[in-house]
C-alpha cells in the first residue's frame, strides 16, 4: 500500500479552517457572494489564515 499525501488530521484542520470563514461570512448577513471581498468582511476572514499560518510557524519552531 502507498501513503496518501491527505492525511485525516489536514482535512480536519482545512475543513476547520473553512467552516470558520463561513460562520464569519454568515455573522456579516450576506446577500451576496460578492460581499465576501468588501474590505472589513475580507480582514475577518484573512486573519483566520493568517493565525493559522503563523499558530503553524510557532509549532515548527517549538519542534526543532
Amino acid at each position: 500500500m502507498t501513503s496518501s499525501t491527505c492525511s485525516l488530521p489536514r482535512i480536519l484542520k482545512a475543513k476547520t479552517i473553512g467552516d470558520r470563514a463561513m460562520i464569519i461570512m454568515a455573522c456579516h448577513d450576506l446577500e451576496s457572494p460578492l460581499q465576501m471581498f468588501d474590505t472589513p468582511i475580507l480582514e475577518d476572514i484573512m486573519s483566520i489564515f493568517i493565525t493559522s499560518a503563523v499558530l503553524k510557524l510557532v509549532q515548527g519552531l517549538v519542534l526543532l
